[in-house]
């Protein structure tokens, strides 16, 4: 394994993992950026509404009116029962070269985002047709999860949408440039990580190269015991906040005071928080001591459990891990609110996959977390759905095979999917495949979306 080391947000590195047919062999040959010749469109935007893309797409799709916009064409579109997609085909400097965005969150917007693709020449020379999904339902927020009382509206979230787009999409760019994309890329963040993987796993053939950011692939228990678990260890029995934001400088600090130096640089980054052993009980509250400076009994024993992410009473593991040290400034306005008597946003980033998307059978409409129990037969209860909307196989040997190329990266800093999720899954994939390289990469820019 390779290991470089890139400069991070809030004080972690940025881990970047990819996999490649042949290996870094393969990779290093591949000489960079494929030079094409542009294409013209062979029909008038206006006539691409008229297009008839039923029968590729396999499903019934009616399309709006196009109309161009700046320099390109675009073109909305319905897929049945009411998956929405948007395609912007440039007018004039297309390189044959197609990206799909990712949705974030539960998705539910019709957004056309490539935030992680600034630096990318086609991308910024607005030589790349694009396309995104809002994975057939509306409601933006992670709390916005009641589509999910329709079983078909689950399965177009888990996967359906994301692949039934891409055939949409490359349909479209078929019939106005008068030939197919010869590249097709998928790129997404947080869920739309987990959307990249499932496109790999359960539909190779869509894409050529897929990049999966922070991915939630582990849909299952991220949204139920991880969050269940963060917002429960910060909540105190009167229901309010036991840690809030204003001590996590405080807390920041100490953990790069005992492990900054690790790698033997004192340069503010952690460039693997896995060989930090920072103990929380070093600013536990003396006698005499400002309150400012230090932790309460409570507040140390929150720290821990934050970190440590959830387990049962026998104290065995039900995520593949917590947040990371030195990414305790991210953990504002996830679990950690600035007032005490502040909403956690976690809790209701778990409840709103846990009443209506996590359990085969809805509970009651009066579900909380405080019927959320951390053992055993909770996690077998949210089993059967694993099918549906986890990523997780570690065996992308069809994706390999026909020359796909995958990157994942995830931010150690991430607040909201713990980077053990993705170390785990690359392990995984490493034992089945073989032929992967992992980089510890430093950026200044944020790590996530």
């Amino acid at each position: 394994m390779r290991i470089t080391v890139l400069n991070g947000r809030h004080g972690t590195a940025l881990l970047v993992l990819w996999l490649v047919a042949g290996g870094q062999a393969a990779l290093a040959a591949e000489g960079g950026l494929a030079a094409l010749p542009t294409v013209a469109p062979a029909i008038s935007c206006e006539a691409l509404a008229g297009a008839e893309v039923s029968a590729a797409v396999g499903a019934d799709t009616r399309l709006a009116a196009a109309a161009v916009t700046g320099s390109a064409c675009e073109i909305e579109g319905e897929i049945a029962p009411h998956i929405r997609f948007v395609l912007k085909l440039p007018l004039s400097g297309w390189t044959q070269r197609y990206l799909q965005t990712g949705c974030g969150g539960l998705c539910g917007v019709l957004e056309l985002r490539a935030d992680h693709a600034a630096g990318c020449m086609p991308f910024d020379t607005g030589a790349l047709a694009l396309a995104t999904t809002d994975m057939g339902h509306t409601g933006r927020h992670m709390g916005d999860g009641e589509f999910g009382r329709d079983a078909q509206a689950r399965i177009d979230f888990a996967y359906r949408g994301v692949h039934l787009t891409a055939l949409a999409a490359q349909a479209l760019i078929e019939k106005f440039y008068g030939r197919p994309a010869r590249y097709r890329y998928f790129s997404g963040c947080s869920d739309g990580g987990r959307e990249a993987l499932m496109e790999a796993q359960r539909f190779p053939q869509d894409f050529d190269g897929i990049a999966a950011g922070a991915p939630a692939m582990n849909f299952q228990v991220q949204n139920s015991f991880y969050h269940a678990w963060q917002s429960r260890s910060n909540t105190g029995p009167d229901g309010q906040a036991i840690l809030t934001a204003d001590r996590l400088p405080l807390l920041h600090a100490a953990v790069l005071k005992a492990c900054d130096g690790l790698d033997g640089k004192q340069d503010g980054i952690l460039d693997d928080p896995r060989a930090c052993h920072f103990d929380p009980a070093d600013l536990l509250c003396q006698a005499g001591q400002p309150d400012s400076s230090c932790l309460s009994a409570a507040q140390v024993d929150t720290v821990r459990r934050l970190y440590a992410g959830a387990s049962d009473a026998q104290g065995r593991r039900l995520v593949a891990g917590g947040p990371q040290y030195g990414s305790e400034l991210s953990w504002r306005g996830v679990f950690v609110p600035d007032r005490a008597d502040q909403p956690i946003p976690s809790t209701f980033m778990a409840l709103g996959s846990l009443q209506n998307l996590i359990f085969e059978q809805r509970p009651a409409n009066s579900y909380s977390l405080k019927d959320f129990s951390f053992d055993q037969a909770t996690f077998d209860h949210i089993k059967p759905l694993h099918v549906l909307n986890d990523a997780t196989d570690p065996d992308l040997g069809k994706f390999a095979t026909q020359g796909g190329k995958l990157l994942l990266w995830h931010g150690w800093s991430d607040p909201h999917i713990s980077p053990a999720n993705t170390l785990a899954y690359f392990s995984a994939m490493r034992s089945v495949m073989g032929g992967v390289g992992a980089v510890w990469w430093r950026s200044q820019g944020p790590t996530r979306s």
